[in-house]
């Protein structure tokens, strides 16, 4: 089995890694993790490389610990479908009897097609506001700008910076800026199978330019973490397709 992205950015950086994980863990449970081989394969030369060396020394443990292999710099050039083989730019050959591949993303064609859009198709703001800067009463937030402020997708992201656009558009209106601070801090719970683990990530100083990559830190080997991702998830299912 292979797991992977074609490009970079997509939605939820380690999800491919959690992925990997949960179908070793699957593998285990019905008695054939010895006949299974999971690979993830990356644009990335290291694993979660763009979040800093505490990101990247965590999950190369967990890769080595679950026993899931890593493909990295992996460009995809072209796929053999009759062969089962994905082959990448420097000629690399990843056969596999089952794939999860993450498309390319790329903008909503709603801002790609407008003149709100970059070179690349997505979003300009500014920051901290998240305002456009060419229109004053339009702002910006979650996939739709991620990649132009150096961010990567998650629902955490746009939750915090919709509460921000939110609270400065009611400011306008009542002509009091007593606004919500944009809070540039993401967090993953990730449920890798056999336990679960968290991410914390402070991006400010990395969207500031302060910094190359953001503040990390990253807690694992907690069952605790899984029951938290497990929770998390019925509540939003709930809330989406409860009524």
């Amino acid at each position: 089995m292979v797991v992977g992205p074609l490009s970079w950015p997509y939605r939820c950086p380690p999800a491919p890694f959690e992925v990997a994980f949960m179908l070793k863990y699957l593998a285990e449970q019905r008695g054939v993790a010895e006949r299974t081989r999971i690979t993830v394969f990356h644009p990335w030369a290291e694993p979660m490389e763009t979040f800093g060396p505490q990101m990247v020394e965590g999950f190369r443990k967990f890769l080595d610990d679950f026993g899931v292999g890593f493909e990295g710099a992996f460009g995809l050039a072209r796929h053999d479908r009759e062969n089962r083989t994905l082959i990448s730019s420097d000629g690399r050959a990843l056969e596999y009897d089952f794939a999860v591949i993450v498309p390319n993303h790329r903008a909503p064609d709603v801002v790609r097609t407008s003149p709100l859009a970059t070179a690349d198709g997505y979003m300009d703001v500014t920051l901290p506001s998240m305002r456009s800067p060419r229109y004053d009463n339009v702002w910006g937030i979650g996939d739709a700008v991620a990649p132009t402020i150096g961010l990567g997708m998650a629902g955490v992201f746009a939750h915090f910076q919709a509460e921000h656009v939110v609270s400065q558009i009611i400011d306008r209106e009542r002509g009091a800026y007593l606004g919500e601070l944009y809070n540039m801090v993401g967090i993953c719970v990730m449920d890798t199978g056999y336990m679960g683990a968290a991410v914390w990530c402070n991006f400010t100083d990395k969207l500031f330019g302060r910094a190359t990559v953001p503040d990390c830190r990253l807690l694992g080997g907690m069952r605790a973490f899984r029951a938290v991702k497990v929770g998390f998830e019925r509540y939003w299912f709930a809330n989406l397709f409860g009524h």
